[in-house]
């Protein structure tokens, strides 16, 4: 087995060098074929008969419930879009060293799964299973943390504004992070106390079945086994990591958890606060879509989901389009909100105000070599390209995913922040799968959904909140004039200002 070194790019673009000429590979972004893959996984069934979406309650909990969104994106996703390239690297005897780890080399060690050394080990055993569990029952024990507040990190851009709310109304509260190795040795120095989720181990396997996997094609069977079983694994930790925060918390539990609606780690926690009678509320992290299974939850029964006891949602729109793909929500489920970041959406006027300027944010899923392509086509018939940073990633490496010539990068207008002033310079706005196509929809300006195999925002088309746009036609598609797009903006986000909706959902609680 020969190595070759696998470099991967912010938006899953694949380098590859080894033996011959560099090769790069271009992910299948085909988010149906996930789908498809994840609803054959929820029929397969134990050779008792259980179905896999069955068969993973525990403890008065639905442990299945932590884990759609790994099954889906990370692991399903990746699977359909770098299944050519695991194929070619196993009919070439190749080995992959990887440069970075992301989404291709995740995947790999769940295909391939290998144990760390023993001094890798013994460091983490001693961080994660000795010192964090002692911080946190020294932190669960302090006063003033009634509200557990839940967050991507200390920069997390997407709190920010809740952060500032809660500040200045004088809250109790702890933050809750997940512990990397860097922010758990700065534990102490991040302004409040904060209370750890758990860093993964192999803990004891609880959940280890088998099923009848004839439903996949053949050369997919391995792979899907490989998935239940880290699944499991991950499910088996969950589970443990459960019973460390009952343990740490039943002393003096928190009156709320609050924080981001995460479909990944929270659960842990999230379970414990329930056993201990300690509300759970989220905020709506991220645009409601058929494609976003993780959230909308199709095909799963009404009752059969565990997650927060409520959601604050940015308005009205995004509950109608969960309950068109779902019956897992009861009634109530849902409270009313607004979004979570600010934005003026005044309509100003500009002296740079062109028909042929067109906003595109970074997207860091989806096949940005498309949106690339069009991006060129649009310079070439003397369109003004402007390029929306995100503010969490190093901005080369945004705009590497979009394999531009240097005459057309030189071109591209870099925009840090939307305010009001540049969105009076824009006619479209335009992407692939970003949230920021639906906030910023009451500037009125067109919106464009370029036509790729990536379809999250199919369900913003569906509801005429944009136009799809192929690539094919934009050499001939006539300019569209001057947009004045009149949009609800109380359907898509709640005008109550966001300390409001604090107060009334998060606030009045403790």
């Amino acid at each position: 087995m020969l190595p070759v070194l696998i470099r991967e790019g912010t938006s899953g673009i694949v380098e590859v060098k080894g033996f011959g000429a560099p090769q790069t590979w271009h992910p299948d972004n085909d988010l149906d074929k996930a789908l498809d893959l994840l609803f054959t996984l929820y029929e397969a069934r134990t050779p008792d008969g259980v179905r896999f979406q069955d068969n993973y309650h525990h403890e008065g909990f639905n442990w299945l419930s932590t884990q759609v969104g790994n099954l889906y994106w990370r692991w399903l996703f990746r699977i359909v879009q770098y299944g050519a390239l695991l194929e070619d690297l196993a009919g070439r005897g190749r080995v992959p060293y990887f440069l970075n780890r992301l989404n291709f080399a995740r995947v790999w060690e769940v295909l391939h799964p290998r144990r760390p050394g023993p001094w890798a080990g013994l460091e983490a055993w001693r961080l994660y299973r000795r010192a964090l569990p002692a911080h946190n029952r020294q932190v669960a024990a302090r006063p003033g943390g009634d509200l557990l507040f839940y967050r991507y990190g200390p920069r997390d851009f997407r709190t920010r504004e809740m952060l500032d709310v809660f500040e200045a109304e004088g809250a109790p509260f702890h933050f809750v992070y997940s512990p990397s190795r860097p922010l758990f040795a700065r534990r102490h120095a991040q302004g409040r106390p904060v209370y750890f989720l758990h860093r993964r181990w192999a803990a004891p396997r609880i959940f280890c079945n088998s099923y009848d996997l004839s439903g996949f094609p053949g050369g997919l069977r391995p792979a899907v086994a490989a998935i239940i079983r880290r699944a499991e694994e991950h499910m088996s930790f969950a589970v443990w990591e459960y019973h460390q925060h009952l343990e740490a918390l039943r002393p003096r539990p928190p009156r709320l958890l609050f924080g981001l609606e995460d479909h990944q780690e929270i659960y842990p926690l999230l379970y414990a606060c329930r056993t201990l009678g300690v509300p759970t509320v989220g905020y709506q992290f991220s645009m409601y879509a058929r494609r976003q299974a993780a959230y909308t939850l199709e095909r799963w029964a009404p009752g059969s989901y565990d997650g927060f006891d409520n959601v604050i949602t940015w308005g009205p729109y995004w509950e109608q389009v969960l309950r068109r793909w779902s019956q897992v929500y009861p009634e109530g489920y849902h409270l009313p909100g607004a979004n979570k970041l600010s934005y003026g959406y005044r309509r100003l006027e500009s002296e740079r105000f062109s028909t042929r300027n067109i906003l595109i944010p970074y997207e860091f899923w989806g096949n940005t070599r498309r949106i690339g392509q069009c991006m060129q086509k649009l310079m070439d018939r003397g369109w003004t390209v402007y390029f929306k940073f995100k503010p969490d990633e190093e901005p080369d490496r945004q705009l590497d995913c979009y394999e531009l010539p240097g005459a057309y990068r030189e071109r591209v207008v870099e925009v840090r922040d939307i305010t009001d002033e540049l969105m009076a310079e824009i006619n479209v706005v335009a992407g692939g799968m970003t949230t920021l196509l639906y906030d910023l929809l009451p500037y009125g300006k067109h919106t464009w959904v370029f036509e790729t195999e990536f379809r999250l925002l199919d369900d913003m088309v569906q509801d005429g909140l944009a136009e799809k746009i192929r690539c094919e036609d934009l050499d001939t598609l006539p300019d569209p004039g001057p947009a004045d797009r009149q949009v609800d903006r109380a359907w898509l986000f709640n005008p109550a200002p966001l300390p409001e909706v604090l107060r009334t959902h998060v606030l009045a609680r403790l």
